[in-house]
């Protein structure tokens, strides 16, 4: 064990010896490293008026969650989609007009809810395909399943 020790410093004593050798010095002289405040007037700030930098962020106040932003159960959901078709089926006060992309995909949702027949559902979708208003019966199967 002594053998390996004295062999780890003589191999040690050779690298220092060439790299003197090779023109590197014993060690360099140490500079005096600046302070933080000495850093700051070379650059021209005013140490005393900088806040110290914590890597913290300031806190903001937590902002109160939007009601819009909430979501809603599904059996909100299904009810404002009734109330959505039934006031479009009364829009303007004109029980005629022509059903929209979105009143029927709304009309096919409710169908397969099990909400509306599948025969409501088909004739929703010709009438749709006819430009012409929601069936009555469908008006009154929406209005009834509150």
């Amino acid at each position: 064990m002594m053998a390996r020790i004295n062999q780890f410093e003589a191999l040690l004593d050779e690298l220092h010896a060439a790299s003197i050798d090779k023109g590197y010095s014993e060690q360099k002289p140490l500079v005096k490293s600046l302070t933080i405040r000495e850093v700051m007037a070379k650059a021209g700030i005013d140490a005393d008026k900088v806040k110290p930098f914590t890597g913290k962020k300031p806190a903001k106040a937590a902002a109160l969650p939007d009601a819009n932003d909430a979501s809603t159960p599904a059996t909100s959901r299904h009810e404002m989609l009734k109330q959505t078709i039934v006031a479009h089926a009364a829009a303007h006060d004109d029980l005629n007009s022509a059903i929209s992309e979105q009143m029927l995909n709304r009309v096919l949702k409710m169908a397969k809810a099990g909400q509306l027949t599948n025969d409501q559902a088909r004739r929703t979708v010709e009438y749709h395909s006819k430009g012409l208003a929601l069936p009555t019966d469908v008006m009154r199967a929406i209005a009834s399943n509150r």
